[in-house]
């Protein structure tokens, strides 16, 4: 395995050793030898060490690389394990196999200090729970909920949901078999496909009120990542035709749009590229950005 600690330029070969709930970074000029992934019995000396309660976020940009973000102090490389940290914000990088990576990834999050729920999962697809499959599999694991971003753990898989790519928290059902309590909510957020603004749902499952805490910290760090912009009523307009896929924006459309709208041609244009400079659409594609996607559901859950 290959890894770039914080400070580094480049990149170190070695191993990963996690014991006592500390990850240990152990590069192959190290005096100690480390023969397997995960060992046990390792000492107290190594290069770098990071503990699993002051990991933020572990992120899979690649299938074969990793970063992990994580707080620190300033006295790196050579760090000393103390009680309270410095909220300085580090960022620890790793390259491996896929699966070596899914086994580390799939470790840390285990470990992860976070809100953290027993339910049932699955992911439903476009449409949320109104296009699953009779056969969907539903699927027993843990849901943990940390500040930059959310986790489905099952037995062999796990699916990190940024907050930054969830788009609504909804709950969608209350049911009870044989006598015990159930609640679903529906999660709906963007695709892994950074290319794809198309929005698909995950459903978690739990008992009795654990679903009403569930989604007050669902809903609570939703409200944090939440657009903070103010627009017209008319850009409010034209991006809910947009996302209703009613507006035609080609060049040779622009003046019977702004006509049916009730505006002049260069009002329009204003328009349009006011919500281009905020990020919301993108006038080269004529579509709506995840930004503005994602707000223009808000403007839908809002009116509703």
């Amino acid at each position: 395995m290959q890894f770039s600690l914080p400070f580094d330029d480049g990149w170190s070969e070695g191993k990963l050793v996690l014991e006592n709930e500390i990850l240990y970074f152990c590069n192959k000029q190290s005096k100690s030898s480390f023969t397997s992934f995960l060992k046990k019995g390792i000492g107290k000396k190594t290069d770098f060490f990071v503990p699993l309660r002051s990991i933020i976020d572990v992120i899979r940009e690649k299938s074969n690389s990793m970063t992990i973000k994580h707080t620190g102090n300033a006295d790196l490389p050579t760090q000393e394990l103390v009680e309270s940290q410095s909220d300085l914000h580090l960022s620890t990088y790793l390259s491996a196999d896929e699966q070596v990576l899914n086994d580390v990834e799939h470790e840390l999050i285990l470990g992860l200090d976070a809100y953290k729920f027993n339910v049932y999962f699955m992911h439903a697809g476009k449409g949320g729970v109104h296009s699953m499959e009779k056969n969907a599999a539903i699927e027993k694991g843990l849901l943990k909920i940390a500040n930059e971003a959310l986790w489905m753990i099952g037995r062999k898989s796990h699916k990190r949901i940024a907050w930054r790519d969830i788009v609504n928290v909804e709950l969608k059902k209350r049911s009870e078999y044989k006598g015990i309590e159930y609640g679903a909510i529906s999660i709906d957020h963007f695709g892994t496909d950074g290319a794809n603004n198309e929005v698909i749902s995950s459903i978690v499952i739990t008992k009795g009120s654990t679903i009403d805490t569930l989604k007050q910290h669902a809903l609570k760090l939703l409200e944090a990542y939440k657009m903070d912009v103010s627009l017209s009523d008319a850009e409010n307009q034209l991006l809910a035709m947009m996302y209703a896929g009613v507006l035609e924006l080609s060049p040779s459309a622009l003046a019977p749009t702004a006509e049916a709208l009730g505006l002049r041609e260069k009002e329009l244009e204003h328009q349009l590229e006011h919500l281009t400079e905020l990020g919301i659409i993108d006038r080269a594609t004529r579509t709506l950005s995840r930004k503005g996607v994602k707000y223009a559901i808000f403007l839908l859950k809002e009116s509703t």
